[in-house]
């Protein structure tokens, strides 16, 4: 099946959409898109933390900020996960509020954590994203739980085997990229965040298996509806809403998906792509071609929880070598994510390791003379093996491309003698 999306032409890509015209950007959206960003925090602030709903917001912002506010940081960007794109910690119109006590006090006492969030990172000169997760899971502070619009409507899921009796949204499904555009639009509304980011990590498949390439124009349709939704909301407010991406580490990963990625870019539907999940092999030239002569930024990311195979929590060394890499290939920055944000968070071993990364990796210069492992990678294993085979077992997953490796160079036959 892979074939068959490296088969496509760009070419041919750019020739269908030459009906739509580009979007025409305001100088100051042109300019906002230029913010020196060296790390971009993609940070899980809520998810899974029975610890925060309801505690004092300046005790949980001085915590959650702990690591942003460390001397000599390069942390200049925060794409805050505010769960899973189908709850909210507020009272909203579009999505149930998370089943927790804490959530209802704050609802009581007229707290909203987003925009107490939101002014904190403002107040330090720190840009704010919303970091929509596309296709989030249903359990997002308790045991797995179904929502009530799935229920209505289970022809609008897709069904993987590692989801459980509830499946993922089929954005093929007009009623669908509706219903999740509305949700987009509260948002968009609701905060004046610095922009809002779609993070297709978590999850693919966003389109039917086997047939994501062939439904590919259902994904630009929303995406065009959500660029449309943004600059009509920018306009209101005065100011840019940008928009960002965390999709594939390769163009062939993207067409796997069903992300016509050529599209995108060709109608200034993006403004920042973070590329990549688990992955050290970014194809930084292939994005770095196609985006020439645009004003999208690119910024490979590093995860550390859903990780490469033998990678989860590595040396600093080997999170220098990756980074040296990345920047010599003509990054914009570098994003994190899943590292942590305190010495007191419950992974507590990472924190000497990753107060490092946020220092060093942002910038060439800070990664100058220090030691560097560099690494070949393995195709599956490591995290979520009950999606990603393990490379002993290898079949080439069906559901999706990202947060698989699935083109790494490993397992290969070794030379034994160290020559091969």
């Amino acid at each position: 099946m892979l074939a068959v999306f490296l088969s496509v032409s760009l070419a041919t890509e750019m020739a269908e959409t030459a009906p739509y015209a580009k979007f025409q950007l305001s100088e100051s959206h042109l300019a906002a898109t230029k913010r020196h960003r060296r790390i971009i925090l993609n940070f899980d602030v809520i998810s899974g933390d029975r610890r925060f709903g309801g505690r004092d917001p300046k005790e949980l912002v001085q915590w959650k900020f702990h690591a942003i506010d460390q001397a000599d940081v390069q942390i200049d960007s925060v794409w805050w996960c505010w769960g899973e794109g189908n709850q909210a910690p507020w009272p909203s119109k579009t999505m149930v509020l998370y089943d927790a006590a804490g959530y209802r006090k704050w609802v009581r006492d007229g707290v909203d954590i987003v925009k107490v969030f939101f002014d904190a990172a403002k107040e330090r000169g720190i840009e704010s994203f919303f970091n929509f997760r596309i296709n989030g899971s249903d359990n997002d502070l308790g045991p797995f739980r179904s929502l009530e619009r799935k229920i209505q409507n289970p022809q609008w899921l897709i069904r993987v085997p590692w989801r459980g009796p509830v499946g993922l949204w089929n954005y093929a499904i007009p009623e669908v990229r509706a219903f999740r555009l509305e949700i987009l639009r509260e948002i968009a509304e609701r905060y004046d965040h610095n922009g809002i980011s779609l993070d297709f990590a978590r999850s693919c498949p966003v389109l039917p298996p086997g047939r994501q390439w062939e439904l590919r124009d259902a994904m630009t349709d929303f995406m065009r509806k959500f660029r449309t939704m943004t600059q009509e909301v920018a306009r209101r407010r005065g100011h840019p809403l940008l928009v960002g991406a965390r999709i594939p580490a390769s163009i062939e990963g993207c067409h796997y998906d069903g992300l016509d990625i050529e599209t995108w870019v060709g109608e200034g539907l993006v403004d920042v792509l973070a590329l990549g999940v688990r992955s050290f092999d970014i194809d930084v030239d292939a994005f770095r071609r196609l985006t020439a002569g645009t004003h999208i930024k690119l910024y490979p990311s590093i995860d550390d929880h859903h990780a490469s195979d033998g990678y989860a929590t590595p040396p600093i060394e080997i999170y220098r070598g990756v980074a040296s890499n990345w920047w010599r290939q003509g990054v914009d920055g570098v994003q994190t994510f899943n590292f942590n944000h305190a010495p007191d968070f419950p992974y507590r071993k990472t924190w000497t390791t990753h107060l490092l990364a946020f220092r060093e990796l942002g910038s060439p210069a800070t990664l100058r003379h220090k030691n560097k492992i560099f690494v070949v990678q393995r195709r599956g294993g490591g995290h979520g093996q009950s999606v990603i085979p393990n490379p002993e077992n290898w079949h080439t997953p069906r559901h999706m491309y990202i947060n698989t490796n699935l083109l790494a160079a490993l397992p290969e036959t070794l030379d034994g003698s160290g020559k091969g």
